[in-house]
């Protein structure tokens, strides 16, 4: 696991680095180039630190963080997407849910 969070952070460096450094069209354009960095850092940001959390916590501590984020999207969506964005399978998704009914 220590591996894939490693090689993880190297790849979002590269891709921060690769950005940087990129002879784009939009360097014609300045105040689009900035802004469609600051979105692309703001988004890759996010996805590793959600990518971390995901390996780095427990499914159970996930799925709750899950609910409390997107309170509404648990019944409006197949339960299957939301186990695939935990990480998990679809069954262990529905032990999770059996084991919060049962408290």
């Amino acid at each position: 696991m220590h591996t894939y969070i490693h090689t993880y952070i190297h790849v979002v460096f590269y891709l921060v680095e690769y950005f940087l450094n990129c002879d784009y069209e939009l360097n014609k354009h300045k105040k689009n180039n900035v802004f469609i960095q600051k979105l692309t850092f703001e988004y890759l940001e996010q996805k590793q630190d959600r990518e971390i959390r995901l390996l780095s916590e427990e499914a159970m501590s996930n799925y709750l963080m899950f609910r409390e984020n997107f309170p509404d999207l648990e019944n409006k969506i197949p339960h299957y997407h939301i186990a695939s964005y935990l990480g998990i399978t679809p069954t262990q998704l529905s032990r999770l849910r059996k084991k919060l009914e049962k408290n």
